[in-house]
């Protein structure tokens, strides 16, 4: 009696489908990595470069009480901006350190970053290092 299979089974492996299944999925991560937002602040932070004093930031601070300081100069709001362009028009870099004391309310320094972003003044807000 001769019993053979009419089919012989193959060893062979088609990876084509898988390589096309990778391929969608690296599509579509890099699709959905590009739609992703962050809710982050682009923040010009201090660099570690030792400079010359000359070479610091302004000084602008912000106490609880609402009062601005421009290098250790108390100035109303209302003469805030005329202050700080008259601080920043011999220098060369237009550069502002933030000092906002603890439990200042937002606004004051979203106000502050306002006026410093109309006249295309870089912002470093300045923190504790503890």
């Amino acid at each position: 009696m001769n019993l053979q299979r009419e089919r012989k089974i193959k060893p062979d492996f088609s990876m084509a489908s898988m390589t096309d299944l990778v391929f969608l999925l690296l599509i579509f991560f890099m699709l959905v990595s590009t739609l992703i937002n962050t809710n982050a602040l682009d923040l010009l932070l201090p660099g570690s470069t030792g400079g010359k004093p000359g070479d610091q930031p302004v000084s602008v601070s912000i106490t609880k009480k609402g009062k601005y300081y421009i290098n250790r100069d108390e100035v109303t709001w209302g003469d805030f901006n005329v202050s700080l362009m008259k601080v920043l028009s011999d220098r060369a870099d237009r550069s502002v350190a933030i000092h906002a004391e603890q439990g200042v309310v937002i606004e004051k320094v979203v106000d502050l970053l306002d006026v410093l972003n109309q006249n295309d003044i870089k912002a470093v807000l300045a923190v504790d290092p503890k």
